[in-house]
């Protein structure tokens, strides 16, 4: 990879839009079932050789990345704005040396703010360990140590995320998804190792700092995109700015995703918070393709608005939100009809029972935002997020306010029942939004975005829950439905989640790659 592949692509301007749509979601999605299926495996290791006890301190190191975790408020603001800077710059076509220049500051900005993160983190992991989380004893002593080696592993994902909001402006995200897929198998493979041969927190958490900064490096050294310390205080000014909503939005996401992890481990200790990683890594398969099938928005909504093909605009939000509707249904009902098998299979039987009931309370609130997220994700991208904000803040103080009360009163469910509320609460604020945003009427926007995902998500439930009532073993009950579900979403899915336009582009692109 060169600095001659971060320059502008003609591709979104010269080929039919949707077809860049179609590639950017596919590609995405592909990163991002490796990256998936890389959790899974991972997380049944490390539960198996750390127990319960350290696996969920574990967890809750990686609750601090700055990539999806509560660092990631410093980064996610300034990634929105740097997409849609490069967005609107390649769209009014700017001088491809001058991006080179912007995309070097921007590196450089991002290894500041991340080794800025790991600074305070590095000096304040004692006071974190004890006061923030309660945790004492050995307990407190190597989540401590730990969470020192972890701030190594957060410049290196600050400079990664920098980077792949440089292709997300371009237009590539197939190439920032990349990255984050390279940068979870180094330390995925990193932690592995370790844990075969020791059971030592501390090693496993420094096994994967350095492996993630060895692939930092080597993305740069590759890119040739050395950091400069020559900063434009206007590119500063600007990013600052633009980065002040989107700041405040995922301030309010990180709240939302992340206090479940805390409030549990402050009040009922890590060993719960190991329930509370195993149902969040089968939540995060359809948060995941949430993400990846709706975040092609983001940098797309403003290089059309820079490029004044004001008639599109209102297409990406439609045409976006029924496929990213759809496929997210579709994953839910199929881990919802299957979740006892597949946490017997994944665990043992005790976390098993423990994180059915937590799970399913996670897959139902994720479909309800899920017709949601490309608004957000839309209006993020305009820097149009006044009401985004008001929304996602008084929903996040819903939440806080329920999970106490139910955590202390329901345990572990408890958590994942007050975010259920909360996000009920938001959506109710949202609808009018997308209604307005579209300017769709309720039957428009049912018939054209939400109903082609209901006979695919509906057809995936009953052949799942079928298959739970046969007289199988778990495993035998999942081989027999991978083959079997994947059938039923090809077949229902093609036919009601695409429209003739899409088949035949979809048709065309699979043709020509292969």
């Amino acid at each position: 990879m060169t600095t001659a592949e971060i320059e502008p692509s003609p591709t979104p301007a010269a080929g039919p839009y949707r077809r860049r749509l179609l590639a950017n979601s596919a590609s995405s999605a592909m990163t991002g079932v490796w990256s998936i299926a890389l959790g899974f495996g991972v997380t049944a290791l490390l539960l198996a050789r750390l127990g319960p006890s350290s696996f969920g301190l574990w967890a809750l190191a990686q609750s601090l990345s700055i990539v999806s975790g509560w660092t990631s408020i410093l980064v996610y603001g300034p990634s929105v704005a740097v997409a849609r800077s490069i967005a609107e710059r390649a769209g009014a076509d700017t001088e491809p040396a001058e991006m080179a220049t912007f995309a070097r500051q921007v590196v450089t900005i991002f290894a500041l703010i991340a080794g800025l993160a790991a600074t305070l983190l590095a000096l304040g992991a004692t006071p974190l360990a004890s006061t923030v989380f309660r945790l004492d004893g050995s307990d407190g002593r190597a989540f401590a140590a730990g969470t020192r080696w972890f701030a190594l592993q957060i410049v290196a994902e600050g400079v990664i995320v920098g980077l792949a909001a440089v292709f997300e402006g371009y237009q590539r995200l197939d190439r920032a998804r990349m990255l984050d897929a390279v940068r979870r198998t180094a330390a995925a493979l990193a932690a592995v190792l370790v844990v075969a041969f020791s059971t030592d927190l501390t090693l496993v958490l420094a096994a994967q700092a350095i492996a993630t900064a060895v692939v930092a490096a080597a993305i740069l050294f590759g890119a040739r995109l050395a950091p400069t310390f020559r900063l434009d205080r206007s590119i500063i000014h600007d990013l600052r700015r633009s980065a002040i909503g989107p700041v405040a939005l995922n301030s309010a996401g990180v709240l939302h995703r992340m206090m479940d992890r805390a409030l549990v481990t402050m009040m009922l200790g890590p060993t719960a918070l190991a329930v509370v990683e195993v149902a969040s890594r089968l939540q995060d398969v359809v948060r995941l393709v949430l993400a990846t099938s709706s975040q092609t928005v983001v940098s797309a909504a403003p290089y059309l608005s820079a490029r004044q093909e004001e008639h599109k605009l209102r297409d990406l939000v439609l045409i976006s939100t029924r496929l990213s509707t759809g496929v997210t249904l579709v994953v839910a009902a199929a881990l919802a009809g299957l979740a006892h098998e597949i946490l017997t299979v994944w665990t043992d039987g005790a976390t098993a029972a423990l994180a059915t009931g937590p799970l399913l309370f996670g897959l139902l609130y994720l479909s309800i935002e899920a017709p949601f997220q490309v608004i957000n994700n839309f209006l993020t991208g305009l820097g149009q997020m006044r009401r985004l904000l008001v929304a996602s803040w008084l929903g996040v103080i819903v939440n806080l306010a329920l999970t106490i009360v139910l955590i202390d009163r329901n345990g572990v469910v408890g958590a994942f029942q007050g975010t259920l509320a909360g996000s009920v609460f938001t959506v109710s604020l949202l609808s009018p939004l997308l209604l307005k945003t579209t300017q769709a009427t309720p039957i428009e926007l049912l018939r054209r975005c939400l109903a082609p995902a209901v006979p695919t998500a509906a057809a995936i439930l009953a052949v799942a829950v079928l298959l739970h009532r046969l007289p199988l073993a778990p495993i035998a009950t999942l081989a027999v439905a991978a083959p079997l579900l994947g059938a039923t979403a090809a077949v229902v899915g093609w036919s009601t989640l695409l429209d003739a336009t899409e088949r035949s582009q979809l048709r065309s692109m699979l043709q020509r790659r292969g």
